[in-house]
Formats: C-alpha cells, sequence, structure tokens
C-alpha cells in the first residue's frame, strides 16, 4: 500500500510540474501568435493608406489640370474651324492646312495656305473679328487675298467683305463704327473701304493719307 501511494503521489507531482511547464508556453504560443496577427495586419493597413491616398491625390490634381488645357486647346481650334468654314475654306486632309480652293487643288506654284492674321474687336462692340490672309502667285502682282469676318450675337461668324489686297485699318470709321479700310497692293492710288452697316464699299480713294484719283 506504502509503494501504490508512494507511485500515485510521485505521478500527481510530474503531472502537476508538467501542467506548469505545459501551461506558461501554451498562453506564450497564444500570446505570440496574437502579437504575429495584429503585426501582419499592420503593413497590410498602412499599404491601404499608401494605396487609396497619394496615387488619388496625383489622379485627382492632373484631372483637374488636364480638362482645362484640353478646353482651351478645343475652344480655339473650334472656333478656327468656324471662322474658316464661313470664309468658304475647307480642310485639306493630305496638307493639314487651311485652302480657299481658289489656287487649284493641290495649290499650283507658291503658295501659303490660309491663316488667322487678326482676331480682335474692331468696332467695340464686344465681339472679335477675325482678318484671314491667303497668299501665292495666283493671286497676281499683290500675291494676297483677305477676309473680315464678325462674330454675329448668336456665336456665329459671317464675311463682311474680302478682296484680292493687303489691308490696312485706319482709325476713320463708318457705320457701326467698324474701321475704314485701305485696300492696298501695288500702285500710288489705294481703294478706302466704308461700312454702311450692310456692306463695305468704296468711299475714296487716297496715297499715303492723302486724297487721291483713280484715273492718275
Amino acid at each position: 500500500m506504502r509503494n501504490n501511494r508512494g507511485i500515485g503521489l510521485g505521478f500527481l507531482g510530474f503531472a502537476l510540474a508538467f501542467g506548469a511547464c505545459s501551461g506558461p508556453t501554451d498562453q506564450s504560443s497564444a500570446a505570440t501568435g496574437q502579437g504575429e496577427g495584429e503585426l501582419s495586419e499592420a503593413p497590410a493597413t498602412l499599404d491601404a493608406g499608401l494605396t487609396t491616398s497619394d496615387p488619388v491625390d496625383e489622379e485627382g490634381s492632373s484631372e483637374a489640370a488636364a480638362p482645362t488645357l484640353e478646353r482651351a486647346s478645343v475652344d480655339k481650334s473650334g472656333q478656327e474651324h468656324a471662322i474658316f468654314q464661313a470664309a468658304g475654306f475647307t480642310f485639306a486632309q493630305q496638307r493639314r492646312q487651311w485652302e480657299s480652293g481658289a489656287c487649284g487643288d493641290p495649290p499650283m506654284g507658291i503658295y501659303e495656305a490660309g491663316r488667322v492674321s487678326k482676331l480682335e474687336d474692331l468696332n467695340g462692340d464686344g465681339r472679335p473679328e477675325a482678318v484671314l490672309i491667303e497668299s501665292g502667285i495666283c493671286y497676281g502682282n499683290i500675291g494676297q487675298r483677305f477676309w473680315l469676318l464678325t462674330q454675329q450675337a448668336g456665336g456665329q461668324w459671317r464675311v463682311m467683305t474680302e478682296s484680292i489686297a493687303i489691308p490696312e485699318f485706319l482709325p476713320a470709321r463708318g457705320a457701326d463704327g467698324f474701321p475704314d479700310i485701305i485696300a492696298g497692293g501695288p500702285g500710288f492710288c489705294f481703294p478706302v473701304l466704308r461700312w454702311n452697316g450692310s456692306e463695305y464699299r468704296v468711299h475714296r480713294h487716297e496715297y499715303e493719307g492723302r486724297p487721291c484719283s483713280s484715273d492718275g
């Protein structure tokens, strides 16, 4: 009986000792596992913060700037498109330029495609006028043709006058505040055109600011 009791007590002591050793180990493992879980989640949270903040800011700033530049480009090209079309020009795709067609297709000899040489409010009504120029040997000794257009209240463009000449705008004005225009070129006496409310017509002739006669 004494031996069995000794054996039982010895076994009980061993079990208690084993439990004491294994208990902290399990707790340590559990704590270690919990700590690893927390550490492993932290970088993910940090990464998520970087991927959802920095790129959004960069993308947001680029999107805010891009439409402004694109819109400006579209507005300018759209306005020029309307001006050239109102003057009867067509866009030659193969040459990437605006042409009136008066110098041939393709234009022959020395030639410079249509361009907007002036775009400003000439009579102070708050709407712009545009001067188109096309140059080439097809226009003889003067070598140039011009178109003057005005923008209407609705935004559309209308041709006021056009001529094979080199235009010069004068301080003198006609109807609606539009300036007189010298239709210049080679020679010594040039017609001066004046707006009468519906069209530009020859009003007088002058040379270097002095009246002259077209008859010589």
